[in-house]
């Protein structure tokens, strides 16, 4: 068999050798003075050939110039992120086996200059994000090889990534902290706390003030530094230092939540269960259920815990707080506790609410009796529950699950949801074969006539009538 033929005018590697140096040296000047990113491409690659020292002088310049530019469209902003990234790879990868000081060098000032290239792109910016993590990382690890001669150097990087005005930017104090270590993880901490003190207060003595442009700047700052003060407390594992950050805000605005999971990782049970308990930060948007039984479970008081899992599951028939209890029930307990669970279900407020937990729990059979017992309370019940209660009972319960497939039908149908007309036909005619519910009545109406009377009252529902012949047929 012949081998195919190669087509002598396709771009690549192979036919362009046949061009020669000097054509391609012509083709690609001509061509990079129209195209900018092409021609930084050329110049980056001529100056990797002159040597390292040429390279980084390169670097040094191109990112100055790159951080003193003005906001770019979507499109520029992806050439902008390769260029970016293509110089962090020369200096990793051509620069740093050569000269690890120039490449720590090159990449401090990559890192400085990054909240300022990357604010040329237009939000969200994940990949200059991505890319200043990146450079950040790689001093890192050079700085764990060969240690700064200036914690100094590293603190003043920190404080300023950490200063920077960008929701978007990297986590500069978490991705430094192997290098600044306790003691320059504090400094850059006293130089965040000056920075929030110095901010102007509020007229009603907070830091979130309407008063204007200048208050809401204000609070948007302390906002910024409270949160990396707080990530610097987390990083040095001071609990209390978060906690005092938080009591400094107004009231409404103090995370509980977040100050229990620290105690509660510090092992201060009793005090998360006293920020618990203090109603003066409660607030009902913010769960903290599972917070307070993991600080009475810390602190040995399981009967109270045990209390307030059941509590929880006879007011809103929450199935995981139920599998928790009878989790940690003696042995041979849970079966009758699951007993006593299932007749709560079966008398709970909502007929709905206890359908849907019978059937994803699973218990057909109480199911099959909250259908018998409570039929006439499904009136508001959304059809797609109905349906899906149908078709778990269906072969346990067929004539309970023919109850429910009626009454879907009756709400889809009278409410025009097209949505469901095929699911609704389907499970509409799986219920031909079936004995007709005797709970709804002394004379139970048979399938046929069911249909015919839905027929006859919705005719002009062409498409769920087509469906369902199709799937009767």
């Amino acid at each position: 068999m012949a081998k195919p033929r190669r087509n002598p005018t396709s771009v690549s590697a192979a036919n362009l050798e046949r061009l020669g140096a000097s054509r391609l040296a012509v083709l690609l000047t001509e061509h990079a003075r129209r195209d900018k990113v092409l021609r930084e491409t050329l110049t980056r690659a001529l100056a990797a050939a002159a040597g390292e020292d040429v390279l980084a002088d390169y670097i040094d310049r191109r990112i100055a110039m790159l951080a003193r530019g003005e906001e770019v469209s979507r499109d520029v902003a992806r050439s902008l992120a390769a260029e970016v990234n293509a110089l962090r790879g020369d200096v990793t990868e051509v620069i740093t086996p050569k000269d690890a000081t120039a490449a720590t060098g090159l990449l401090y000032r990559m890192a400085e200059a990054g909240p300022d290239i990357a604010r040329r792109a237009p939000p969200p910016r994940e990949e200059m994000i991505s890319w200043q993590e990146a450079v950040l990382e790689d001093l890192v690890a050079l700085w764990s090889k060969v240690p700064p001669a200036r914690l100094q150097d590293v603190v003043e990087l920190a404080v300023s990534g950490c200063t920077r005005d960008d929701g978007n930017a990297p986590a500069v104090a978490a991705i430094l902290a192997s290098v600044l270590g306790e003691t320059g993880l504090r400094q850059v901490r006293t130089r965040l706390n000056a920075e929030l003190q110095a901010l102007p207060a509020d007229p009603r003595g907070g830091r979130w003030g309407t008063a204007g442009r200048n208050a809401y700047r204000s609070g948007m700052r302390a906002m910024l530094l409270r949160r990396r003060l707080g990530e610097i407390a987390d990083l040095l594992g001071d609990v209390d230092g978060y906690i005092a950050l938080e009591k400094a805000q107004p009231r409404p605005q103090v995370n509980v939540r977040a100050i229990v999971e620290r105690l509660l990782k510090a092992g201060r049970a009793e005090e998360a269960l006293r920020w618990l308990d203090d109603g003066r930060y409660h607030n009902r948007l913010i769960p903290t259920l599972d917070q307070r039984l993991e600080a009475l479970e810390a602190l040995g008081r399981q009967d109270e815990a045990q209390m307030l899992r059941w509590q929880q599951f006879e007011r809103n028939l929450e199935r995981d707080m139920l599998r928790e209890y009878l989790r940690r029930l003696p042995d041979f307990t849970d079966f009758e506790a699951e007993r006593r669970a299932m007749e709560h279900v079966l008398t709970h407020k909502s007929a709905t609410d206890a359908l849907l937990f019978l059937i994803a729990w699973p218990d057909w059979d109480a199911a099959a009796r909250l259908v018998r017992e409570r039929h006439g309370e499904f009136g508001a019940t959304p059809p797609d529950t109905l349906l899906t209660a149908a078709e778990a009972l269906r072969e346990r319960h067929p004539s309970e699950a023919v109850g429910l497939a009626r009454l879907a039908a009756l709400s889809v149908l009278r409410r025009g949801l097209a949505a469901l007309f095929e699911r609704t036909a389907r499970v509409l005619a799986d219920c031909a074969t079936q004995e007709p519910p005797a709970w709804l009545g002394s004379e139970p109406e048979t399938h046929e006539a069911f249909v015919d009377r839905l027929r006859q009252d919705h005719s002009r529902h062409y498409p769920f009538w087509q469906a369902y012949d199709t799937c009767a047929g």
